[in-house]
């Protein structure tokens, strides 16, 4: 429940910062870096997903997320996003996941 409720937290603030960088000359480079904060906490949302209902993700979900991860690992705007190797793990836990029996 608690990481639920970051990742959802994360997802709210994601707009705002996206807002605030448009707004401002000064945190225009963080503005690619509040999206993928917004991003990479959808891929946390839907990996608990998953791992809560016993669900097995669709063919390439597990792809295509690792690659918004492997994105949102590239330098930017002085922005380094110390949870990714988490959330890789996280990814990786719920593409296993098995349907209940």
């Amino acid at each position: 429940m608690a990481l639920r409720r970051r990742f959802t937290q994360w997802q709210q603030a994601a707009p705002v910062l996206e807002a605030w960088a448009h707004r401002s000359i000064r945190l225009s480079d963080t503005e690619t870096r509040a999206k993928q904060f917004g991003d990479l906490a959808r891929v946390g949302l839907e990996a608990l997903s998953y791992m809560d209902s016993h669900t097995a993700p669709p063919t390439g979900w597990q792809d295509s997320r690792m690659a918004v991860i492997s994105d949102a690992e590239q330098p930017s705007a002085l922005i380094r996003f110390v949870f990714l190797s988490d959330l890789r793990k996280l990814v990786e836990a719920a593409a296993k996941s098995t349907p209940a029996e």
